[in-house]
């Protein structure tokens, strides 16, 4: 990291200025007609250091292409994460083509299966809560175990182009994250 630091100093050369232009262009009239926080200069400036450090930590004197279009990810997943919740979906599927570059398949349903588990969670802590009386603080019990049903996931999957879900189901990552696969019952469980 210092060696990168004290020698490295990419500079931008010859990168594809009218990606940045068409982005920064889609995202503004989207995040707006969806009503969510508008995208603003800066979230381009960010754009243009996220690349500059990525081909610092490769070592390397000029921003390349495959630079500027993983921070173009990273902002965007950023930005959507920033917006409400129905404009996220949204948004999510209008700018797809920026989310999952240079994404392994495995990664982006691991993701995509995390972020269901959250939303599974955060939807039974509110229903204890709703059941639950105020002695014990809204909540009847705690939540052991999450099941999401894999056809659910399928559908997700799908709105990213995604087909297969046998690799992933059978991969180090899937079962290193503390899934199971419940044939049965065509549901993946993970114990909270």
């Amino acid at each position: 990291m210092a060696y990168a630091r004290s020698t490295c100093h990419p500079q931008i050369g010859s990168i594809d200025e009218n990606k940045l232009v068409e982005l920064y262009q889609e995202l503004r009239r989207d995040s707006i007609t969806a009503g969510g926080v508008p995208v603003a200069v800066r979230h381009i400036e960010s754009i243009v250091r996220i690349s500059e450090a990525n081909a610092k930590m490769h070592l390397r004197d000029h921003v390349r292409n495959e630079d500027v279009d993983m921070a173009i990810r990273v902002m965007v997943e950023s930005f959507i994460a920033a917006q409400k919740y129905s404009v996220q979906t949204t948004l999510r599927r209008k700018f797809r083509k920026y989310i999952v570059y240079k994404k392994h398949n495995n990664s982006l349903i691991m993701h995509i299966l995390q972020q269901m588990v959250r939303d599974q969670m955060t939807f039974e802590q509110m229903r204890s809560g709703a059941r639950g009386n105020i002695g014990n603080g809204g909540i009847d019990h705690d939540i052991e175990r999450i099941e999401i049903r894999e056809d659910d996931l399928l559908i997700r999957m799908r709105e990213l182009d995604i087909h297969s879900i046998t690799t992933f189901l059978k991969s180090r990552e899937f079962s290193s994250h503390g899934f199971l696969y419940d044939a049965e019952r065509k549901a993946i469980i993970r114990n909270v």
